[in-house]
């Protein structure tokens, strides 16, 4: 929380717990608008909204089985849709957040991915590639990855 957050709590709070201001809303905590009331003076928030935390999907490759898994923190539960653009062809994303399937063909897909709970929304804009097996995108990059330390991956054999 920032230090303005702070500040905003600790003076304007009990003023508006006192009856000038509503005693519910929202209230900007931690850099999103958070769904909450006030009572006794403090601010009690509702719940978290949801943040993503995965990066954009790896790429993959056609005829290669694909799984990748968005994440996000917050209240569960979280759905999660596309709201912008559509998924490479063959490939699906569960309301879990688990976008599978076989892709069918190569290029490059742009998509968002919105992962939602009763709190609100945050997005995500995605670019997925397809290639082929043999230009080594996906499944077949990874399976030659090997840790270098401190979160690093090298390619060999490539």
């Amino acid at each position: 929380m920032s230090i303005w957050a702070d500040i905003w709590a600790d003076i304007w709070g009990p003023i508006w717990a006192g009856g000038a201001a509503p005693s519910s809303g929202q209230a900007w905590r931690d850099g999103v608008w958070a769904v909450g009331a006030w009572a006794d003076g403090a601010w009690t928030q509702a719940g978290d909204v949801p943040v993503i935390t995965t990066l954009e999907p790896a790429n993959g490759a056609v005829g290669v089985d694909y799984s990748f898994t968005f994440e996000a923190t917050g209240d569960v539960p979280i759905t999660w849709t596309v709201t912008v653009g559509s998924l490479p062809a063959d490939l699906s994303l569960a309301t879990n957040g688990a976008l599978t399937g076989v892709p069918a063909g190569t290029g490059t897909t742009n998509f968002t991915v919105q992962a939602a709970n009763a709190q609100g929304t945050d997005t995500l804009a995605c670019s997925l590639v397809i290639g082929t097996a043999s230009t080594g995108t996906g499944a077949d990059r990874a399976a030659h990855a090997r840790p270098m330390g401190r979160g690093l991956l090298r390619l060999v054999g490539r």
